[in-house]
């Protein structure tokens, strides 16, 4: 999607929702999807900001933890982050950089930091959790019989569609990847 193209689309904004706190593995994060009255945004149904707090690689992290029928997009200011799933899928997401998981019905998945200098020990960013759609648009809550497809890509330079307007930036990380 061209900078043009998002111009196009902006629209005013309906609400300003004052996020929570939410434990996620060893880390605290600020949710503000879900939120009171508001369940989801389009197919976005969480949407947590993390950090930047310092993490100690080999204690830190979130345990193995189902997601089916959902799809995340995190994307990393600083620090350095490994996914891994029971279906043998390893991706590393550094600052800068953005990952797309998806993970199929019976797929589990972990995530940790995985430092390799000190300035990686500072942890930072933000995950979007998307519900998946089927083949008629539904929502896919993981009973897709058969579905056991799971995916995870990472980009070290992801393609950013920035728009500035007003004194306010906005960056478009993910939708040249749907």
């Amino acid at each position: 999607m061209t900078t043009a193209q998002l111009e196009k689309t902006i629209r005013a904004v309906d609400e300003v929702a004052t996020s929570q706190v939410a434990p996620v593995g060893t880390f605290t994060v600020r949710r503000a999807l879900p939120c009171h009255g508001r369940h989801s945004v389009g197919p976005w149904v969480f949407l947590d900001h993390f950090g930047p707090f310092r993490v100690k690689p080999g204690e830190d992290g979130v345990g193995a933890h189902p997601h089916a029928g959902i799809e995340t997009v995190t994307y990393l200011l600083s620090g350095r982050q490994e996914h891994r799933d029971s279906a043998g899928h390893v991706g590393v997401v550094a600052a800068g950089g953005a990952q797309w998981m998806t993970s199929g019905r019976g797929i589990i998945h972990a995530e940790h930091p995985l430092a390799e200098n000190e300035a990686e020990l500072t942890l930072h960013g933000i995950q979007l959790r998307g519900a998946r759609r089927g083949r008629d648009g539904a929502r896919d809550r993981g009973r897709v019989r058969g579905d056991r497809g799971s995916r995870l890509d990472a980009h070290a330079d992801p393609p950013l569609a920035r728009i500035a307007r007003a004194g306010r930036e906005v960056f478009d990380v993910a939708s040249q990847w749907i």
